[in-house]
């Protein structure tokens, strides 16, 4: 299993330094469990802070946060 883990690690190294981007992006429902919020949900802090404040608005306790936290 650890070899899996680390080939895919490996993969996703090799095509994000082949890409143009700046940053490492991840799509939120296939995380590999190292990434940030920045990751999930970009690296302007504006998109953090709304979505901060909309998680806030529709669910205070946090309930449909088990996956992916915003806090």
């Amino acid at each position: 299993m650890f070899f899996i883990l680390q080939e895919g690690e490996s993969l996703r190294r090799i095509l994000y330094e082949g890409s143009s981007q700046k940053e490492m992006y991840t799509y939120v429902n296939s995380p590999f469990g190292d990434e940030t919020q920045k990751n999930w949900y970009g690296y302007e802090q504006w998109r953090l802070g709304r979505l901060k404040a909309l998680k806030y608005k529709y669910d205070p306790h946090g309930k449909f946060s088990f996956y992916a936290p915003t806090v």
